[in-house]
C-alpha cells in the first residue's frame, strides 16, 4: 500500500518521496479538499466508490492520483505549499 502512494506521486508530480511523505501528502490533500471544496470532495467520493465497485487494485494509488490531478488543476499553489518535492524542478 505504501508503494502505491509513492507511485502516484511519482507519476503525477514527477518526483520521488518516501512512504511517510506520501502518507502525509495523502492526508493533507484529502483534508484540504474536504474542508475547502465540497464539489471536488463529492467527486473524490464518487470516484472512490467507482474504484471499489470495479475492484481496480490498490485504492489509495488511484485515489491519490485522482486527488493530485484535481489539486494540480484547481489549486496548484496550495499543492506546492505541501512541498512533497520541489515542484518547480519536477515540472
Amino acid at each position: 500500500m505504501k508503494e502505491s502512494k509513492k507511485r502516484a506521486v511519482r507519476e503525477v508530480l514527477g518526483c520521488k518521496i518516501n512512504a511517510d511523505q506520501a502518507k502525509r501528502l495523502f492526508i493533507n490533500v484529502y483534508e484540504f479538499i474536504l474542508y475547502n471544496d465540497t464539489q471536488c470532495f463529492l467527486e473524490v467520493l464518487d470516484y472512490r466508490m467507482k474504484i471499489n465497485l470495479a475492484g481496480s487494485g490498490p485504492e489509495d494509488y488511484y485515489l491519490l492520483k485522482y486527488m493530485l490531478q484535481k489539486m494540480e488543476q484547481y489549486y496548484p499553489s496550495k499543492l506546492a505549499s505541501f512541498k512533497p518535492c520541489d515542484l518547480k524542478e519536477a515540472a
